[in-house]
């Protein structure tokens, strides 16, 4: 029989307690389902029409050192050390083994395929085990009483490590949800038009090719060609602007490609198209729009500084959230241009709450969202996981290039590449090379494009050694080929 919910009291976000690794670290685990639970039930308020009577806020009860306050309180802690993280932290030897202690996946095979869908960490897994506990105990009360405070929490958890307001800032349930919110939300007249590569996600092509025959605009492509890695950031700009014209209003645009890894330049495009936007009225200019899912939760930018008026990117990548998560934002000199597609359930008169699609979801996952932002901070902020990524992808991408009978796609320069990994392995199909690699114990994953390469995204799951057999049967793979 589940837990008696009494009549009376509030609802509360619980307490977290420290939790310590095997070498010391101190970090904040949630609760487990047990205290959560006993906790949950003797907590929910009761509901009434229009409301929770007697009910404030979750977050109340947190004090002003709780190490919940910097994502529930403006973000400031949290967003300090989503930057910089913790100067005391242990060597890295013992810190990443520490950080990959807090998955559950086993050491065999080893993964090195994040890009397509990342395992939670400890306080995400035990966070979303919670709230359903809670909710099967008592749904409507407990989703009534949490629902408005949770996505507050999630946003502002999400706007801290973004380096960006909570107020615009919306909660999505994937990349594509926030392709689809995007590139319908932008007001476009006809006879304007899009700009977007020919190395861009399927959904994006199809979302602008809904809008075209919807509305009458026209969507151009830019050619990067099929060989990417040895263009120049000047290259890259000058090819994606090539079609740019006086009628164009949105480029379309991929933070890192999934295909190759290129890592596009931003902040170079977005200047050249303020260049072009200067003196233009509002509704002419260019809104450069970026699907940032494999740049987010490994470049160390907040997202504002990258010079996009819109960012969009789902959370259950590389930010290790919940499956089923994202988040959208746009610059505020641009968002009186989107519109929202799908009514919402949030009433805080944002631009970040009405972009938020309402209808019921997967409470427990968008609930634990905060968690995946906090878990980043906890292990070292955005600069720390950074140069661990940047440092496994780039002694990948050298041995690769260095090896015989192996053609890698990424390119080479730091700039121009983030956490994927992209190469052909000679006489085999980037399908067989994925299933040759499994034989071995290596999870990759082969890009599902008409040039098709296989790809390996060394992550924070990954230790040296993990790369380091990944690369031996490479080399045997591509020596029996």
């Amino acid at each position: 029989m589940g837990a008696q919910v009494p009549r009376r009291g509030p609802v509360r976000v619980l307490r977290r307690k420290p939790h310590t690794t095997s070498r010391g670290r101190r970090y904040t685990m949630s609760m487990n389902r047990r205290e959560f639970m006993v906790a949950a039930g003797a907590a929910v308020s009761v509901a009434v029409v229009g409301g929770i009577a007697g009910c404030g806020s979750p977050l109340d009860d947190l004090a002003p050192d709780s190490p919940d306050a910097g994502a529930t309180r403006g973000g400031e802690e949290l967003s300090r050390a989503a930057r910089n993280g913790d100067a005391a932290s242990p060597g890295d030897a013992g810190h990443w083994a520490d950080v990959r202690g807090r998955f559950a996946v086993p050491p065999e095979p080893v993964q090195l395929a994040g890009m397509l869908l990342a395992p939670h960490p400890d306080t995400v897994r035990e966070a979303i085990l919670a709230h359903r506990e809670a909710l099967d105990s008592d749904p409507a009360r407990y989703v009534e009483a949490q629902d408005g405070p949770l996505k507050q929490r999630a946003r502002e958890a999400g706007a801290a490590y973004m380096g960006v307001d909570a107020s615009d800032l919306a909660l999505t349930d994937s990349t594509t949800m926030g392709i689809g919110l995007a590139y319908s939300g932008v007001s476009m007249r006809r006879g304007q038009e899009c700009i977007i590569t020919d190395h861009d996600y399927r959904a994006a092509h199809d979302a602008l090719e809904v809008r075209s025959r919807r509305d009458g605009v026209s969507v151009r492509q830019a050619n990067l060609g099929p060989n990417v890695r040895d263009l120049s950031s000047e290259a890259i700009v000058s090819r994606i602007l090539a079609p740019l014209g006086d009628d164009t209003r949105l480029l379309a645009m991929t933070w890192v490609h999934s295909s190759t890894g290129l890592r596009l330049p931003v902040r170079a495009l977005a200047d050249r198209l303020a260049e072009h936007n200067r003196d233009r009225d509002p509704r002419d200019r260019v809104i450069l729009c970026l699907d940032g899912v494999h740049g987010f939760g490994v470049e160390d930018a907040d997202i504002a500084e990258l010079g996009c008026d819109i960012f969009f990117a789902g959370t259950h990548k590389w930010i290790f959230a919940p499956r089923g998560t994202g988040v959208l934002w746009a610059r505020p000199e641009v968002q009186d241009q989107v519109h929202p597609v799908i009514p919402t359930f949030i009433r805080d008169g944002t631009w970040g709450g009405r972009m938020s699609p309402g209808g019921f979801k997967a409470f427990e996952h968008q609930w634990s969202m905060a968690e995946a932002f906090e878990f980043h901070a906890e292990i070292g902020g955005r600069t720390r996981v950074n140069a661990r990524i940047h440092a496994l992808s780039l002694h990948l991408r050298e041995e690769l290039d260095a090896m015989s009978g192996v053609e890698l796609r990424t390119p080479l320069d730091p700039d121009l590449a983030s956490g994927i990994v992209a190469f052909d392995i000679e006489g085999r199909s980037a399908r067989e090379s994925e299933t040759r690699l499994a034989e071995h114990g290596i999870v990759g994953s082969a890009a599902p494009y008409a040039l098709s390469h296989v790809r390996l995204s060394p992550g924070l799951l990954n230790t040296d050694e993990d790369v380091e057999r990944a690369l031996t049967a490479v080399r045997e793979i591509a020596g029996s080929a």
